[in-house]
């Protein structure tokens, strides 16, 4: 390829090569980017400014050149094309991308019989609950969606992203990981600290099947990841939980998914009933002073008394109990 031709390339693409050069963590001079791409020391300096809008620290040293604050982690989607088949069957779908919208957008497009598993290394436009931004640095965390048919269950579907989190916990916890807590509906905690996040989106007719979309954030890097400074102090990451230890997000990945997959067939035989006492043994809320927020609604101030067969939170207010079955729950200040 001439250096005409490879400035003509996407940027995605040249970004893409670029980062492959710099995913070992070592010092690359700008001259020999440069040579090895075909294009022009101007265009690695406009990449690198493009890579770190993704969230990516690249250190850079007068007669050095370029590093990576920390050496990517990658994923081999031949290995998590193989255990994802060994889990939902032949027919699973795996769809592994660098750079997306959002992957849960991704899985609610593609809508079929066999089930699905859609990962990105960065996420534009990753969704949370009312309408937030999850925003994780590129290589750092997981951005994934798993989503399959599941015919409507006992006591219905309210408590879907309760079981979903107990699955991120049980893959984690089986890494030797933990004690972690979920926050009602949808957050899974270390330490009081956000360490990953759920988002459940439900689309078909009300006889079903449903085809469920669990679109799941996880923090699993913290050097080299720029968090904005407002969120920093309020999330955590698996580094956070033990030193020298390397997290590869493969692993990580592959434990999260299998635990997922079981909770997501038993919710579909079962529903919620049989998992009440272990989300119980993780409840993050209970006994705790907390404020209820709900769209179109005022909050609701009180303390948590856990939640009802149904996935509903129990709350004790100054009126009586309630029982609520969406919103946001946050612990008030002492």
């Amino acid at each position: 390829m001439t250096a005409e031709q490879a400035e003509k390339l996407p940027p995605a693409v040249t970004h893409e090569r670029l980062l492959a050069l710099l995913s070992d963590g070592d010092w690359h001079s700008g001259d020999r980017l440069a040579a090895s791409l075909g294009v022009s020391r101007t265009t690695i300096w406009k990449c690198v400014r493009a890579l770190a809008g993704r969230g990516l620290r690249i250190e850079r040293a007068r007669g050095r050149g370029y590093r990576l604050a920390c050496p990517l982690d990658p994923m081999d989607s031949e290995r998590l094309g193989l255990l994802f088949r060994s889990l939902a069957g032949a027919g699973a779908r795996l769809d592994v991308r660098e750079v997306v919208g959002s992957t849960n957008d991704i899985a609610r497009e593609n809508p079929g019989d066999a089930p699905l598993l859609v990962v990105a290394e960065y996420q534009r436009g990753g969704k949370g609950r009312r309408g937030r931004r999850w925003w994780s640095p590129y290589g750092a965390g997981l951005c994934f969606s798993l989503a399959l048919p599941l015919e409507p269950s006992a006591g219905g579907l309210g408590a879907l992203p309760l079981a979903c989190a107990l699955g991120v916990v049980d893959g984690l916890e089986a890494l030797d990981a933990g004690p972690f807590g979920i926050k009602w509906p949808n957050d899974v905690e270390w330490q009081g600290r956000k360490l990953g996040g759920i988002l459940v989106e439900i689309q078909g007719e009300s006889a079903g099947p449903f085809w469920t979309v669990v679109g799941v954030g996880l923090n699993v890097h913290r050097p080299g990841a720029a968090w904005p400074p407002d969120v920093a102090e309020r999330l955590a990451a698996l580094d956070d939980l033990r030193t020298g230890t390397a997290w590869r997000r493969e692993e990580v990945l592959g434990a999260v998914v299998a635990a997922l997959w079981r909770r997501l067939k038993v919710f579909g035989r079962e529903g919620f009933a049989t998992m009440g006492h272990d989300y119980a043994r993780r409840d993050a809320l209970v006994g705790r002073a907390i404020v209820v927020h709900r769209d179109g609604e005022p909050p609701l101030h009180g303390t948590a008394l856990g939640i009802d067969a149904a996935g509903w939170l129990r709350l004790d207010t100054p009126t009586g109990e309630v029982r609520l079955g969406v919103g946001e729950a946050s612990v008030r200040p002492a």
